[in-house]
């Protein structure tokens, strides 16, 4: 059983996406986790199973972080071999 009108669950997706990318680009990092949180969840309830827009996101985040390394961890790791 469909809880919500598909039009109005599409047009309330396409705005927390627009809200997600504007508050991105503010650096209203804690803004674009809630729009982008709410963007997930009206996909899931509303049955749209749209991608991910922030998939290739997630994606760049996740090799950058491989080559990223800590400084603390930097400074523990070069203590330990001057001994």
């Amino acid at each position: 059983m469909r809880l919500l009108d598909k039009t109005k669950t599409e047009h309330e997706l396409d705005e927390a996406e627009r809200k997600a990318w504007d508050s991105l680009s503010r650096y209203k990092f804690m803004m674009f986790g809630y729009w982008a949180a709410i963007w997930v969840h009206l996909n899931r309830v509303g049955e749209c199973n749209r991608s991910n827009p922030w998939r290739g996101l997630v994606k760049h985040a996740g090799v950058v972080m491989l080559g990223f390394v800590p400084q603390g961890r930097r400074q523990r790791s070069t203590e330990a071999t001057d001994e």
